[in-house]
């Protein structure tokens, strides 16, 4: 479902080109006769630079699947207004603006990871609550009031509207799942202004293939990675795993292990493709944060293997059993262990702390 294009704009818009178009043709009525040999050659001309304009007005993203036009009204500009932050590959960042005075919207795009086959983000209503949370931390960094927080439908798919006020500002958001795809839309613009619905008129989502790591079959895995400078042994080979699973433009992965009822995961992220690099101790806290609102019981600690200090996180929820977490960031990487149990037993959680090893880093590939 595409977002409802704001007429009041485009009628301005079609209005000032039927006035220029008169004009035009009065001007072409004046020439004189001969001026007509090189009517072919501007023909030509006319049609290039429309096409070199449609084009500038154009995004759009394979991996992803998506493609962006704007309307003629609407123009590309530099994101860094609203998003302060490098390029990375874990994101698509694109901004555009109606005028110079707005309003003005930020498109960003990734890939959100999924550890269970045929489940992706969105399936859960806690995602949703999680948008709704991420949203109005957004309007907060902002310094801008919350006024309201909505479900909508946006694409075809339920969709968290976030609104809020920042003295004459109005800030919309809007974030939605598509398979295992996140988007968001960040429009900024005055009181008196039309939203920015226009821009997106010609935003299309593509329907993408499940990643590969979805269709992995169990197998016995030795982990040893030298990318992200991971290894890990699970307990005995009677532990299959699954995997890997990749999002965020391969900065994040996961490898699972299970037996019996019992999980271990094994994740690593590259900080450095985030748009603001935490340390161990904020990466732990918002975790924890997080475990927490998702109606977990959580004890915090810290404790040493693999040579390093990790912070542990023990977890329980009625119905969940039991799950210790352990998170470390190293050298621009985060680390983190999950073993989910029905029944805690140290035993096993001492196995995987003995399984994970930190090896020698293979060197970045030159730009």
């Amino acid at each position: 479902m595409q977002i409802p294009l704001g007429m009041q704009t485009r009628s301005w818009f079609w209005l000032a080109a039927g006035v220029l178009v008169s004009v035009l043709a009065l001007s072409c009525a004046a020439q004189p006769q001969e001026t007509k040999v090189n009517d072919a050659a501007s023909t030509k001309r006319r049609a290039k630079a429309k096409a070199d304009a449609r084009k500038s007005r154009q995004r759009a993203s394979q991996r992803f699947g998506y493609s962006w036009t704007l309307p003629k009204d609407w123009q590309f500009v530099d994101p860094g207004l609203f998003w302060a932050f490098p390029p990375t590959p874990a994101y698509d960042v694109y901004a555009a603006q109606h005028s110079a005075d707005g309003p003005f919207i930020l498109m960003i795009a990734t890939d959100v990871i999924h550890t269970i086959p045929g489940r992706h983000a969105g399936h859960d209503a806690k995602d949703y609550d999680r948008l709704e949370r991420d949203g109005a931390k957004t309007l907060e960094q902002a310094h801008a009031k919350l006024t309201s927080i909505e479900r909508v439908q946006a694409f075809g798919v339920e969709t968290v509207e976030v609104k809020g006020e920042q003295g004459k500002l109005r800030i919309i958001i809007r974030s939605l799942f598509v398979g295992y795809r996140k988007f968001e839309f960040r429009c900024f613009q005055l009181a008196e202004q039309s939203e920015c619905g226009p821009a997106l008129s010609e935003f299309i989502i593509e329907d993408l293939p499940e990643p590969a790591g979805e269709r992995s079959a169990p197998q016995v895995r030795h982990l040893h990675d030298a990318g992200f400078g991971v290894a890990f042994d699970a307990p005995d080979d009677s532990w299959l795993s699954t995997g890997p699973f990749v999002a965020r433009g391969g900065t994040q992965v996961v490898w699972i292990w299970s037996k019996s009822g019992q999980q271990i995961d094994v994740q690593v992220m590259d900080l450095e493709a985030m748009p603001r690099q935490p340390d161990q101790a904020e990466f732990a806290a918002r975790m924890a944060r997080s475990a927490r609102e998702s109606g977990h019981r959580v004890f915090e600690s810290q404790t040493a293997f693999a040579g390093q200090l990790w912070d542990h996180h023990e977890m329980s929820r009625k119905g969940s059993g039991e799950q210790d977490l352990f998170v470390l960031v190293q050298q621009g990487v985060m680390y983190s262990v999950l073993v989910t149990q029905p029944t805690r037993d140290p035993r096993l959680i001492d196995a995987a702390k003995n399984g994970f090893r930190l090896i020698a880093r293979a060197a970045s590939p030159a730009p």
